[in-house]
């Protein structure tokens, strides 16, 4: 980075920044163009964790700096570079913060959804079943318009592609393409991969298209779940009509979609024979998790599969198996889990074909797997008895959250020696849960007090039973399934895990949400915040995490916020007219307090309490290339 004597037109009087750091850490000044170096978890905050900062973003506000982040490294993260906040709260118990959409109101058939999936704007619902049938009524939400209009959704159905295109169990998104995972459709277990492009209409037809897995292997169908790698996509296998399915089936994201080279297909009963019967699966870098259920009608499963995406999937050597029930007897029957960045956690389900669990498991991923010291775990319902039956977990970046599905039958259910004679009874509406359980990470994963515990049909006797979970950067959707046995639920909830009485402004390098359901794997650089309830969310769509220098730049005004990287505007959000008092706000460099970080170095931090123009951002950028 050359140091410049340019003279920047910046207008007279405003010349200086309000803030500048090009020095050590803890210092708000130093040794110009030596950079700041912060390792994995370290951060600047400015005067000790001390106010220091006064703005009055109503005259406008910019942030400029140099990050060079360091690359070579598969594991995902989420590394947020610099932050702007005033002191928050916690929402979590708080009402207020939790708010609802009724999808019937677009179709009265738009209920039963699987999973969600965000692209860095729209956040898609699979659909899995209504009150007719399976269905493939895909429904799709403009984050950037208000959550409660009927015209910032819309949906397709994908029966109008191929009548079988229906009944997905969950969805993965490569940077481009939205792909729904086939599970079941009204006759039988489905292969049939449907296809979004991402970049054309969602409502036409020629923007989807469908590939039948069965055609390469009669078993590959019936599947839990979608996991990305960053090149392939896996296909978590359940069932495939017979038996409880070990079928793995891999896509190659970079080959055509319709070649049948581009699919490879194992069935991993041939390494180990009760590696079947998943649902859903997790990746952490290097290895994919497929999370174990059952095995048999009723018998659920402990055995973890995991496989090395750096050897070949068709062979032995690249799969390893580990029954956590050697561990505890009642770690079995997991519905879904997510990757924290160093910890592999698991959502408990079932323990027994009558009892729910809510046996909560974790796995330290720089242990080695067979170690008892890798594995920990805590039973959430001995902290509250209504915490079990969990069907996935979602991850904002800090906090765990739990996903409620069903905690308990009844007892008008009929239930036989073997198991549940039915699913539900048909006017049953007990059992179904809305006790959600946050847990913070960095926490003691076994201490009570890092766990809080919210039950939604405080809010609703509605509000329960879902299976999934999305986060766009600030809000966390509850992915609506079925409130009772019969009736299948079109209300998506939606928490909003920031305080939008105060203000922030956040730039996060960041893989989009992945859950064991829905999955996406792309390093972006987002800026998300919050003027005064004004939300403000931008993907830039590049990857700057290559072990270069690239200059970063916000520019916020009454008006609009822009996001810049290296001197060209990458993305202009229009929100209403932002107008915030001044306000006292905490700045901070690095991560604080997140086991998914990246190594890092940033120089050249600037603050003006005005906004930039193009010609000055592009100058700054000059001045320091």
């Amino acid at each position: 980075m050359d140091d410049s004597s340019q003279e920047l037109l910046i207008p007279s009087g405003q010349n200086h920044p309000v803030l500048k750091i090009a020095g050590k850490v803890r210092e708000i000044t130093g040794i110009k163009n030596k950079a700041l170096e912060l390792e994995e978890q370290n951060r600047l905050t400015c005067l000790n964790n001390i106010t220091c900062l006064k703005l009055d973003i109503d005259k406008g506000l910019s942030l400029i700096l140099w990050i060079k982040i360091k690359s070579g490294d598969k594991k995902p993260f989420q590394q947020e570079i610099i932050s702007l906040t005033q002191n928050y709260g916690d929402n979590f118990k708080k009402k207020s913060f939790y708010n609802v959409f009724d999808l019937a109101t677009l179709n009265s058939q738009a209920k039963g959804y699987i999973s969600g999936i965000f692209d860095g704007r729209y956040l898609y619902l699979i659909p899995i079943k209504n009150d007719l049938k399976y269905h493939g009524l895909v429904a799709r939400y403009d984050t950037s318009k208000v959550f409660n209009q009927t015209n910032s959704w819309e949906i397709f159905d994908t029966e109008k592609i191929n009548k079988a295109a229906k009944g997905y169990g969950g969805g993965v998104f490569d940077g481009q393409y939205i792909y729904l995972v086939p599970n079941y459709n009204d006759n039988t277990r489905s292969g049939l991969v449907v296809r979004f492009d991402t970049r054309k209409e969602f409502r036409n037809k020629s923007s989807w298209e469908i590939f039948d897995t069965t055609l390469l292997n009669d078993n590959s169908r019936g599947f839990w779940g979608g996991i990305f790698d960053g090149r392939y996509i896996y296909f978590v296998p359940h069932h495939h009509n017979k038996d409880y399915s070990g079928v793995i089936t891999q896509y190659d994201t970079t080959s055509a979609f319709s070649s049948p080279d581009a699919w490879r297909i194992t069935d991993i009963t041939k390494f180990n024979s009760r590696a079947k019967g998943f649902l859903g699966g997790i990746y952490d870098g290097r290895y994919v998790y497929f999370i174990p259920n059952r095995t048999g009608v009723d018998i659920f499963s402990g055995l973890l599969g995991i496989y090395d995406t750096g050897k070949d999937l068709q062979s032995a050597s690249a799969w390893q198996f580990f029954d956590i029930q050697k561990l505890n007897p009642q770690a079995k029957g997991f519905a879904g889990g997510v990757f924290d960045g160093r910890y592999i956690y698991l959502a408990p389900l079932f323990s027994d074909p009558v009892n729910f669990n809510g046996l909560s498991a974790r796995y330290d991923t720089r242990l080695p797997l067979l170690s008892p010291l890798a594995w920990q775990f805590n039973n959430l319902s001995n902290l509250d008895q209504n915490a079990k039956g969990f069907i996935d977990i979602a991850f904002d970046g800090k906090n765990l959250y739990y996903i409620p599905f069903r905690n308990r039958y009844t007892e008008s259910e009929e239930i036989m020696a073997g198991g549940l004679k039915s699913w539900c009874s048909a006017d049953q509406t007990g059992g179904f849960s809305g006790t959600i359980a946050r847990y913070k990470t960095g926490d003691d994963f076994s201490r009570n007090q890092s766990w809080s515990f919210f039950d939604l049909t405080s809010i609703d006797s509605t509000y329960k039973g879902f299976w999934g979970g999305a986060f766009d950067g600030r809000f966390l959707y509850y992915i609506p399934v079925k409130f009772a046995c019969s009736i299948l639920s079109s209300q998506i909830i939606r928490y909003d895990t920031v305080d939008t009485a105060l203000s922030q402004i956040k730039l996060i390098v960041s893989p989009v949400f992945q859950s064991s359901f829905s999955s996406q794997n792309k390093s972006d650089l987002v800026l998300t915040g919050n003027i005064l309830r004004q939300n403000i969310s931008i993907y830039s769509g590049e990857n700057i995490a290559d072990n270069q220098w690239h200059q970063l730049a916000l520019v916020i005004d009454g008006s609009s916020a822009s996001l810049y990287v290296d001197g060209k505007q990458k993305k202009v959000k229009y929100p209403d007219q932002i107008k915030n008092k001044i306000g006292d706000f905490l700045l901070t460099v690095g991560n604080a307090d997140r086991e998914n970080t990246a190594d890092f170095a940033i120089d050249e931090i600037q603050i003006y309490n005005h906004s930039l123009t193009i010609e000055n951002i592009n100058q700054l950028y000059l001045k320091f290339k």
